[in-house]
């Protein structure tokens, strides 16, 4: 009787009293404070917004490496195309069955608008100075 007394005391402790020492999610926030500054998701500073000719770097980067013109280059933008994937796109030598990354964003222009260019192409410098 004592041992079944003593097991299902042992149980209630692990049960029900262990939960409760732990801290709520505030007060351990609290216990990571380090001088003025705290660590933690919410005091991180806000990510900041790019302004505009770095906004445009990375599409001039894209059509250097990858050989583009600004008409290929204003309709992956339009098509709403991220310049970081291209090289996945443009994997041609080790990937023969994929088109070249020129005509395939020529192709789903294509696709997508039903004509071949943008009837008004402007310049990623043009831009960039208009900004």
């Amino acid at each position: 009787m004592e041992l079944l007394f003593l097991s299902l005391a042992i149980k209630w402790l692990f049960v029900v009293m262990i939960p409760l020492t732990n801290p709520p999610r505030h007060e351990f926030q609290e216990l990571h404070r380090i001088g003025n500054c705290t660590k933690g998701f919410y005091n991180q500073p806000m990510a900041k917004k790019q302004n505009s000719p770095q906004k445009y770097q990375i599409w001039i980067e894209a059509k250097r490496k990858y050989h583009l013109s600004d008409t290929q280059i204003q309709m992956a933008r339009e098509l709403g195309l991220n310049p970081k994937k291209f090289g996945g796109l443009a994997n041609t030598r080790q990937e023969p069955w994929k088109m070249p990354l020129p005509e395939f964003i020529e192709e789903l222009y294509f696709k997508r608008f039903g004509k071949k260019q943008p009837e008004i192409v402007k310049q990623l410098d043009q831009e960039r100075k208009s900004d």
